[in-house]
């Protein structure tokens, strides 16, 4: 499952990479490389809420994954970092 998922990745066929994903997490519950390639696909597609929630299901199961927490922990600042320029916006908008 996972090397169709990476294949589909690799091709550029998203949706179709993220359904296998989901589905190879759904068939080894336990396991956290699943989550952390759904996690990866959504912060390269800048869905960083996405990412961040794939992310946490990944340190679930593995909590000492760097490649989850780098991309939570990146992810994270990047929608506070929308949420302080939107704020900045409006403020200078009035």
């Amino acid at each position: 499952m996972m090397d169709v998922a990476d294949k589909a990745r690799a091709d550029g066929h998203m949706q179709k990479a993220r359904d296998a994903y989901r589905a190879a997490a759904a068939v080894y519950p336990s396991e956290h490389s699943p989550w952390v390639r759904l996690a990866q696909s959504h912060f390269e597609a800048a869905d960083y809420g996405n990412a961040i929630v794939a992310s946490e299901e990944a340190l679930q199961r593995n909590p000492h994954d760097q490649t989850a927490v780098g991309i939570m922990a990146v992810s994270g600042l990047r929608v506070s970092s929308r949420a302080v320029a939107n704020l900045n916006e409006k403020d200078a908008l009035g």
